[in-house]
């Protein structure tokens, strides 16, 4: 017994450092990457040095800095309408929708790259994007909002690759809020601080959307925003959204707490969209760190044990066919685990045809939870 407590006492501390490595390993390894350059996207607004060009729409409640063209990472209490273009690099790779935070030249072919900002009047915003959709055949545009770890630029450059890699016919307009870029409890704790007052300003945009219609994608703290924004559109304080301003809203990982989730999708007088989709995945490390920051398990992680599915709908034993959910787990293999819409070409695909073709999780190739009976609870195949 001494020898093999001995024995313990030695190897056991270097097989903890070496399982401690492999993990550490694991998560900072670069997630494979889709090379999607064979594939012709017809997306582009036009071509320079033989690379596309993309059209993004963008409206932000950010401080400008001097000159209009940039933007901090405070808030305003104005909004700040314009266009901007962005470049698409020559060999574009799925991963390349979102790249880390570091300033990129506009002679970097290998890296998406904003050629111009041109600010607009709201009657002017609203007026082109109405031309856009027209001239495209669209009813909806599609509105982006971001999550945490992005500036400006970066919010601008992920719209406009996003847009690219869904081959996206509609206009895209980005809802870029105050976030700073870094993953310290810290800057999380700065990012969330800034959620109401991006919530407000995203509800006075859909209030004063003009004659424009709009499905509405939001990803990680960035659905908190929307979730937030449709719980203050409900209250009696404020006046409702016009009934016809959304149409899709699109969850994906959203980091927002299960009660705050049903609070405005679940419950009777909730937030009356004509469809949501939320994408989950029970394997995604970026809201497990959250659930903890935030003491409470988060809708985008999945059914926890205490939530039965049941719970997802409504209590007469049917389902909701407004609500889908769509479990991303098999799929995930996203840096952090979190940002699979992107990086993953099954998740991608899944996400292109709700987008473009607004066609039903039950007419896509989707597999139903053994669960679920005939909720509308579904799984991407791996």
């Amino acid at each position: 017994m001494k020898r093999l407590a001995k024995f313990l006492k030695r190897v056991l501390p270097a097989l903890l450092l070496i399982a401690l490595g492999y993990w550490v390993a694991e998560w900072m390894a670069t997630p494979p990457r889709f090379d999607l350059s064979q594939i012709e996207f017809p997306r582009a607004l036009r071509e320079e040095q033989n690379m596309p060009v993309v059209e993004v729409f963008f409206v932000t409640n950010r401080a400008a800095l001097p000159g209009g063209l940039e933007f901090s990472g405070e808030h305003s209490d104005a909004l700040t309408y314009g266009i901007a273009e962005v470049r698409i690099p020559e060999n574009f790779r799925l991963t390349d929708v979102q790249r880390p935070e570091i300033l990129r030249q506009n002679s970097d072919s290998l890296h998406a790259c904003i050629l111009a900002v041109r600010p607009l009047s709201a009657e002017d915003f609203h007026k082109i994007l109405h031309e856009r959709l027209e001239a495209t055949h669209s009813v909806h545009a599609t509105l982006f909002v971001h999550g945490i770890q992005n500036s400006f630029d970066s919010a601008v450059r992920q719209a406009g690759t996003l847009a690219f890699a869904l081959n996206l016919q509609q206009p895209l307009v980005l809802f870029s809020w105050a976030t700073d870029p870094g993953l310290s409890a810290a800057a999380y704790a700065r990012c969330r601080e800034q959620v109401p007052a991006a919530a407000t300003a995203l509800t006075d945009f859909l209030r004063h959307k003009g004659p424009n219609h709009f499905d509405i994608l939001a990803h990680s703290l960035g659905c908190k925003v929307v979730c937030s924004a449709l719980a203050q559109s409900d209250t009696h304080a404020s006046p409702n959204l016009p009934s016809d301003a959304l149409a899709n809203v699109i969850l994906v990982a959203p980091d927002v707490g299960e009660e705050a989730f049903k609070s405005v999708f679940l419950k009777p007088g909730g937030a009356s969209t004509r469809h949501t989709t939320v994408y989950v995945a029970r394997n995604d490390k970026a809201l497990v760190f959250s659930s903890i920051l935030n003491g409470n398990t988060r809708a985008g992680a999945g059914i926890s044990p205490s939530t039965p599915i049941e719970e997802l709908f409504n209590e007469n034993g049917g389902h909701d066919a407004r609500l889908e959910i769509v479990d991303a787990t098999f799929v995930n293999n996203a840096h952090t685990s979190h940002g699979y819409f992107y990086q993953n070409r099954a998740a991608l695909a899944d996400l292109q045809t709700l987008l473009r073709h607004d066609i039903p999780a039950s007419k896509r190739q989707l597999l139903r939870h053994e669960k679920a009976k005939h909720a509308n609870y579904w799984i991407i195949p791996p």
